[in-house]
């Protein structure tokens, strides 16, 4: 819908300092990796979050983002399509609960509204990317 969702929520919920800084740093450390696996990401179950993942970080409590993979086709050596993952929504998670308490259907009514071409992603800049071209 146009929203820097990712943006916002760090921006308001991640206070400065160690929060933001460890979320920061676990994002870097991710688009390093060549293959994302447990315990940093893992998928969400029930039918209801069928294709759902959480990217998993801790800073006192654990965060989490909650994510879909989406395969866009882009041109390689071998032709194949590069998949990405959308960030949908920013959260803790504590003892099996989430919070704010609704954010995975709040991720599951994002996840729709992208699929069905009513609403856009945004790319998210790592704050230390800002300023530099690519």
């Amino acid at each position: 819908m146009g929203r820097r969702t990712i943006s916002i929520w760090r921006n308001s919920a991640l206070t400065i300092g160690a929060p933001r800084a460890f979320f920061d740093k676990f994002l870097k450390d991710m688009v390093r990796k060549a293959k994302w696996a447990h315990p940093d990401i893992d998928g969400l179950r029930g039918a209801k979050y069928s294709g759902l993942s959480e990217l998993r970080w801790k800073c006192g409590k654990p965060h989490r983002i909650i994510v879909i993979r989406c395969r866009f086709p882009t041109r390689r050596a071998k032709g194949d399509r590069h998949g990405i993952f959308v960030m949908l929504i920013g959260c803790k998670h504590d003892a099996k609960k989430y919070y704010p308490t609704d954010c995975l259907d709040s991720a599951v009514d994002r996840k729709k509204e992208i699929k069905e071409g009513r609403a856009t992603t945004n790319e998210y800049k790592l704050p230390f990317d800002e300023g530099t071209k690519r």
